[in-house]
C-alpha cells in the first residue's frame, strides 16, 4: 500500500424501509469510523450513503432527456449551478428542483461539516467509462474548501497526491465503491491533489481501503471497470455573481 490507512465500513443505521435513504439523525455525518485513519485525517468515505434505489433513480436524472453532455479528454460532464470562472466566480444559474431536494438539501441535513459554511451551489457531473480518468488536480481558493463526491455505477480509485510543496507526505489510493460518498477538507483539499487514474482495471492491494469481501491473497490482482462510472461532484463557489443568466 502507498500508506499505512484504513477505512473502516461504516454501519448502515437506515429503518427498513426508508425511502429517502437518510442515515441517522440530522447532521450525525461523517461518524469516526468513516475517517481515513492516516495522516489524512480530513478524508472520510461513507459506504451505501445511498440505495440502490436511489442509485438507479439519481442516474434516471443525470441520463434525462435534458442532459447536455459536454465531452473533455477522458470525460463527460453536465454543470449545474452555473458557470465556474477562474477571474469573475459564479455566473450563477438556477438547480434544477432534483439536484436540489436530492442532493444539495440532503447533504447539508445530513453532514455536519457543513454547519456555519456557505450553502452548496454548484454541482459538477462526470461519467467515465473504463478507461477513463482525470488528471491530478487542486480545486482552489475559488471553493470553500470542503468536497463531497458521491459515486454511481462504477468503482473508481481515488488518489490523492502530495502537492509539491509537501512532497514529504505519502500518497493515498482511496477505493471508491458505488454508491459511497467521499468527503475531504483542509490538508487533504490544501495540500494534496486528487484524480483518477485512466485504466480498465484497479488493484485492491494499493489502496487504504480494500473492498469488502476481498481476499488479497488468493483474489486477482486487477478488479476491472466494468461500466461507466457517474461521480456528482458538490462544492460551493465562493464569489457569485447574479443576474448575469436569467431567473438568477
Amino acid at each position: 500500500m502507498d500508506a499505512a490507512c484504513v477505512v473502516r465500513s461504516g454501519t448502515d443505521t437506515r429503518e427498513a424501509g426508508a425511502v429517502d435513504g437518510s442515515v441517522g439523525s440530522a447532521g450525525l455525518l461523517p461518524r469516526p469510523e468513516h475517517v481515513v485513519a492516516s495522516p489524512l485525517r480530513s478524508c472520510w468515505l461513507i459506504p451505501d450513503y445511498v440505495t440502490p434505489r436511489e442509485e438507479a433513480e439519481l442516474l434516471e436524472k443525470v441520463d434525462s432527456p435534458a442532459a447536455r453532455w459536454t465531452q473533455l479528454s477522458g470525460r463527460s460532464v453536465q454543470r449545474f449551478g452555473g458557470i465556474v470562472h477562474e477571474t469573475a466566480g459564479l455566473l450563477a444559474a438556477p438547480l434544477p428542483k432534483w439536484v436540489v431536494e436530492r442532493v444539495v438539501q440532503r447533504l447539508q441535513r445530513d453532514v455536519h461539516l457543513y454547519a456555519g459554511r456557505p450553502q452548496l451551489n454548484h454541482l459538477l457531473i462526470n461519467a467515465y467509462e473504463p478507461g477513463e480518468g482525470i488528471l491530478p488536480h487542486q480545486d482552489g481558493p475559488l471553493y470553500e474548501p470542503l468536497v463531497a463526491i458521491l459515486s454511481l455505477g462504477d468503482h473508481a480509485v481515488m488518489v490523492f497526491t502530495p502537492h509539491v510543496d509537501h512532497a514529504e507526505m505519502p500518497t493515498h489510493r482511496i477505493w471508491l465503491s458505488p454508491r459511497s460518498l467521499l468527503l475531504f477538507t483542509d490538508d487533504a483539499y490544501a495540500k494534496y491533489l486528487h484524480g483518477i487514474d485512466a485504466c480498465v482495471a484497479d488493484d485492491p492491494a494499493t489502496v487504504c481501503n480494500p473492498p469488502p469481501h476481498t481476499n488479497l491473497i488468493d483474489a486477482p490482482h486487477q478488479i476491472r471497470r466494468t461500466r461507466r462510472r457517474v461521480s456528482l461532484t458538490c462544492r460551493t463557489v465562493l464569489r457569485v455573481r447574479r443576474g448575469l443568466v436569467p431567473g438568477t
